[in-house]
C-alpha cells in the first residue's frame, strides 16, 4: 500500500496521528466553509469529529468543555463591552470625537483620512470593539471622503483596517476573550496592546498623507477651522474622552476590576447618551439590549466550541500515542 492510500486509511480507522487529525479537521472545516455554513458548524462539526471519531471520547463531553469554556467570571465584561459599544454607537459620542479631530488635521494633506484613523483609535479606545467602530465611524466618514474625491476601495479598506486598532487598544473585547481563555492577564494585555495600536494609528496615517499626495490632482482640501470651532469641538467631546480615561486609569490603578470596568462602562455610556446628550430613549436601549444578546450568543457559542479542541489533545488514547512518537 502506497503511502497516500495509507495516510487516508488512518484518517478512516481514527489513527491518533498529529498530522492525520490536523489534515482531516482543518480539511473538514475548510470544506463546511466554501459550502456558505456559519463558522460555528465547521467548529462543531471538527471538534465531534476529533472527539469522537479520533479520540473515542463521550459526545456529552463537548458540551460540558463548551460549558466550561464559557463559565470564567471575566468573560462577564464581553457583553458589557458590547452593550456600552452599541449604546455609544447609537448615540453622538462618535460624531463628537469625529468632529474634534477634523477640526485640527482635517484641514491638512490627506486630513479627512488621517481623521478616520485617528478617529478609529479614539473610538475603539471608548467601545473596544472593531465592528461598533466601523458602523460608527464609516457611516459619518465615508461620505465624506467619496464626496472629497478619494476612491471607494481607498475607502473601504481604510475603514475596515483602521477600526482593527480597536482590537489592540484598551478595552478591547479581543483581548479580554484571549487573555481569558489563554488564563492570562487582561490587564498586562492592555498595557502591551497601546504601543502597537498607536504605532499603527501612525502607519495609516503616514500612509494616508503619501497617497493624498500622490493623488492631489484628484482630491479636494477641507477648509480650516478657526480656534473657536476647535474649542467647541473639544467641549463637546470632553466627556467621550473621559471614557478611556475612567476605564483604563480604573483598571491600572486597582480601583477597577476589568469586570467592573465593563460594568461601569455601560453606566458611563447611559448617563452621557441619555441623561446628558439626550439622543437615546428606552427603546433604543431595549434595541441595544437585544443586538448585545444575539452578538454575545454567537460570541460564546464560538469561544465554548474552541474550548472543546483540546479535549482532543488531553484524551488517554492520545497522550499514550504521543508518548510512543
Amino acid at each position: 500500500m502506497n503511502s497516500a492510500a495509507q495516510f487516508f486509511a488512518d484518517i478512516v480507522a481514527g489513527t491518533l496521528d498529529i498530522y492525520v487529525i490536523t489534515f482531516t479537521l482543518v480539511t473538514v472545516m475548510v470544506i463546511l466553509l466554501f459550502m456558505s455554513f456559519p463558522m460555528v458548524v465547521p467548529l462543531a462539526v471538527a471538534a465531534l469529529i476529533g472527539l469522537v471519531h479520533f479520540s473515542a471520547t463521550d459526545p456529552q463531553v463537548i458540551i460540558q468543555q463548551m460549558v466550561t469554556g464559557i463559565s470564567p467570571n471575566a468573560l462577564i465584561a464581553v457583553p458589557m463591552f458590547i452593550l456600552a459599544a452599541d449604546i455609544m454607537t447609537r448615540g453622538h459620542t462618535a460624531h463628537n470625537l469625529l468632529g474634534l479631530v477634523q477640526s485640527f488635521v482635517g484641514h491638512m494633506r490627506g486630513g479627512l483620512p488621517i481623521t478616520t484613523c485617528i478617529s478609529c483609535t479614539l473610538f475603539g479606545s471608548v467601545s473596544g470593539s472593531t465592528q461598533a467602530t466601523v458602523v460608527s465611524v464609516g457611516k459619518i466618514m465615508r461620505p465624506k471622503l467619496l464626496q472629497a474625491g478619494y476612491k471607494d476601495s481607498f475607502v473601504m479598506a481604510l475603514i475596515i483596517n483602521a477600526s482593527d486598532i480597536a482590537f489592540l487598544i484598551p478595552p478591547s473585547i479581543g483581548l479580554i476573550l484571549y487573555g481569558t481563555l489563554a488564563n492570562t492577564s487582561v490587564g498586562e494585555l492592555f498595557v502591551a496592546g497601546i504601543g502597537p495600536g498607536l504605532l499603527l494609528a501612525l502607519m495609516f496615517s503616514v500612509y494616508c498623507y503619501f497617497y493624498s499626495i500622490k493623488h492631489s490632482d484628484d482630491i479636494a482640501l477641507v477648509e480650516k477651522t478657526d480656534w473657536a470651532e476647535r474649542l467647541l469641538a473639544l467641549k463637546k467631546s470632553i466627556l467621550p474622552l473621559g471614557f478611556p480615561v475612567l476605564i483604563v486609569g480604573g483598571i491600572y490603578s486597582g480601583i477597577m476590576t476589568p469586570t467592573e470596568a465593563a460594568a461601569f462602562a455601560v453606566l458611563y455610556a447611559v448617563l452621557v447618551e441619555c441623561v446628558i446628550y439626550r439622543q437615546l430613549k428606552i427603546k433604543d436601549l431595549m434595541d441595544s439590549a437585544l443586538s448585545t444578546g444575539l452578538i454575545t450568543a454567537v460570541v460564546f457559542i464560538l469561544v465554548g466550541i474552541g474550548q472543546s479542541f483540546p479535549g482532543i489533545s488531553l484524551s488517554s488514547r492520545f497522550r499514550r500515542n504521543c508518548w510512543r512518537l
